[in-house]
């Protein structure tokens, strides 16, 4: 029985054909489209996926990286993240 994996793109991304091959061949991959930048509440809709779908660990590149990393932290899973991203920004000027 194969693992089943979230597969979460980057920021106006989608997965594309080759690595979904490359991923099927030792995984289950669920891959939803997703847009980071009109989506309230993106961890708590990833999260209930994420359980619904009885994932076994989580894969995300850049932005998705970012989300994969927070869901395997959450629900103590495995985490593949690729290029992925997380710095603290200044929100200020001096």
């Amino acid at each position: 029985m194969q693992k089943k994996v979230l597969y979460l793109h980057g920021l106006d991304g989608s997965l594309s054909r080759e690595k979904r091959e490359a991923l099927e061949r030792c995984f289950e991959v669920v891959a939803p489209q997703l847009d980071y930048r009109n989506t309230p509440g993106m961890f708590g809709e990833l999260s209930k996926l994420f359980v619904a779908g009885n994932m076994d660990a989580v894969i995300g590149n850049s932005m998705g990286g970012c989300f994969a990393y927070y869901l395997s932290l959450y629900h103590s899973v495995p985490a593949l993240c690729f290029l992925s991203y997380i710095s603290k920004r200044r929100t200020t000027r001096n």
